[in-house]
């Protein structure tokens, strides 16, 4: 377990480097999906419990919706954006029809999340102050969400083969995607409390 952990970690950072072997590497490796789903959403979950145990009653704060929600709602937007956008590329521009092959490698250039663990631990330390924390995680999610942006333009452009004008037409649908899928499963997991 821990070798492969190493080595898949090493994809993820060949990933954000952008490599495309690497990209090619782990498009078609279909046991690369749970990978890439633990890059995306053990960030989230870890930094559930930290928060979590920060609260006054830990069980209180763990089944909280302002603590929950607002950290598993980006991962979860981006994950359904990007398998749409593949859907949106095979149904209106010819793309292929496995769309998991699209999404592994965007999946690992999630890998940087995994700073914002370190920047809750630091802040259940008492190293960092929560305000501050939280400023960060934006900052680390922000770029990251580009990165994953960018790993997705590769993709249309060697995985779906699509043309020049296409693959911006679907990366302007993506992002925008991105909002709506985030506003819609922020009305319906946090009401008006809106993370989106």
């Amino acid at each position: 377990m821990k070798k492969d952990l190493i080595s898949q970690f090493k994809r993820a950072v060949s990933i954000v480097k952008l490599d495309d072997k690497a990209i090619a590497e782990v498009s078609s490796d279909t046991s690369a999906l749970k990978w890439g789903l633990i890059f995306l959403l053990a960030p989230a979950l870890l930094n559930w419990f930290i928060i979590s145990a920060q609260a006054t009653s830990y069980f209180t704060g763990m089944f909280s919706r302002f603590f929950f929600w607002p950290l598993f709602l980006p991962p979860l937007a981006m994950g359904i954006t990007f398998y749409l956008m593949s859907l949106i590329t095979e149904k209106f521009f010819h793309g292929k029809k496995d769309h998991l092959a699209f999404v592994r490698p965007i999946l690992y250039a999630a890998m940087p999340l995994i700073l914002t663990v370190a920047l809750f631990g630091l802040s259940m330390l008492g190293i960092l102050k929560s305000a501050f924390v939280f400023e960060l995680w934006s900052i680390v999610w922000w770029v990251t969400i580009v990165l994953m942006f960018v790993v997705a333009y590769k993709m249309l452009k060697s995985y779906h083969h699509l043309h020049k004008d296409d693959h911006i037409t679907v990366m302007v649908i993506g992002v925008l995607g991105y909002f709506l899928v985030g506003k819609v499963l922020s009305a319906l997991f946090m009401g008006s409390a809106v993370v989106f």
